[in-house]
């Protein structure tokens, strides 16, 4: 699993340049807008972000693609800025899925949970919680997979 001076390795405008970003293969993600919650006035959106692990992979590229998802448009400057202020706070498969759980207990059609079967856990990373802002960010790896959750609101 990758850690934080992985990430300050990188320099600033290879993260910011976003021909650089390529694609990452297999991945994937489903995005729940506002109105999937049962307060759609709270604009919460959730977004889960999957790909198939390739060995040798520590998570570091696939997790900068997920968080790129977001519309980062002409405020590309501050992507590094972001990365760089994550938390990289190590955490349990059990509280990966406790802080899943919490994010989409509002949602009108349930997600189904766990994100991935009970097997194969290998190490999670809490980006971003909400102690920080209105922004819960969270990384797992899988054996088989890596699983990137993203929640925020503007409430």
């Amino acid at each position: 699993m990758f850690d934080q001076a992985e990430l300050l390795a990188l320099p600033a405008q290879r993260l910011n340049d976003w021909r650089r970003h390529g694609s990452y293969r297999g991945l994937g993600y489903h995005v729940h807008s506002p109105e999937a919650f049962s307060v759609p006035e709270s604009e919460q959106m959730l977004r889960i972000a999957r790909a198939p692990r390739e060995a040798n992979d520590n998570g570091l590229k696939f997790w900068i693609h997920a968080e790129s998802l977001d519309d980062w448009g002409h405020r590309q400057e501050y992507f590094h800025p972001y990365l760089s202020s994550s938390r990289f706070r190590r955490m349990d498969e059990g509280e990966f899925n406790r802080l899943v759980a919490e994010r989409t207990r509002e949602l009108v059609v349930p997600l189904p949970l766990p994100l991935h079967p009970p097997t194969g856990y290998l190490g999670g990373l809490a980006m971003r919680a909400m102690e920080d802002d209105l922004i819960v960010s969270l990384f797992a790896e899988y054996e088989d997979e890596f699983i990137h959750a993203l929640w925020e609101t503007t409430a």
